[in-house]
């Protein structure tokens, strides 16, 4: 996916679905990929992320953070904007307030909700997608953000990108990694861009 019509197609067909079917598509494609994710449970904190599709002329891209140092979760790792619920927060309203919060970033149209997935650090996340339209202005939060990037989809959404990283302890399981530059992202990020790429592919 390389092109600003090839991006306004893949989530032109997420409008036309609903959340729920979208979900359901991705549900089945997780257990067929696969992705090595942790059961549902009751004591799991809501959280909510942005994932941000830059509409780009030539090179669209997703936008990510790297988490400053300092942080008690997820120090250094990059993840997509985002965080825990607020009391009573419905999982748009916190993605959209996380992502202003942490960017500076509040000029997104949002196109669906991909419903609820366990991480394995104890958060239940609901991924919103969102769509950038350029030009537009970032003020990153020094005390939550060390950096923000592009990476392009022509990376993100070519599932040949992704090596699989078998772990054995302290449980065997698997997780994925897709390197762009001097960066390596894995962990729930890779994951869902991986599961999103796979999606992408079965709609070519």
């Amino acid at each position: 996916m390389q092109t600003k019509h090839q991006l306004e197609k893949f989530i032109s067909h997420l409008q036309k679905q609903t959340s729920l079917q979208t979900y359901q598509a991705l549900k089945l494609l997780a257990t067929e990929i696969p992705l090595h994710l942790p059961p549902a449970q009751n004591n799991l904190t809501p959280a909510a992320v942005l994932v941000p599709f830059i509409l780009h002329e030539q090179n669209p891209s997703v936008l990510l953070t790297v988490r400053t140092s300092h942080l008690n979760h997820h120090a250094g790792q990059i993840s997509f904007p985002g965080g825990k619920h607020g009391i009573n927060e419905e999982a748009i309203t916190c993605a959209l307030r996380e992502t202003k919060e942490e960017v500076g970033l509040n000029q997104v149209q949002v196109i669906t909700n991909l419903g609820q997935w366990p991480s394995y650090s104890g958060y239940l996340i609901e991924p919103i997608v969102g769509l950038i339209h350029p030009p537009f202005k970032l003020a990153p939060n020094p005390h939550e953000v060390e950096e923000v990037f592009e990476l392009p989809l022509s990376i993100a959404f070519d599932t040949t990108q992704y090596q699989r990283v078998n772990k054995k302890t302290p449980i065997a399981h698997h997780y994925f990694e897709v390197h762009y530059q001097n960066k390596r992202v894995w962990g729930f990020t890779a994951s869902l861009l991986l599961l999103l790429a796979t999606y992408a592919k079965t709609l070519a």
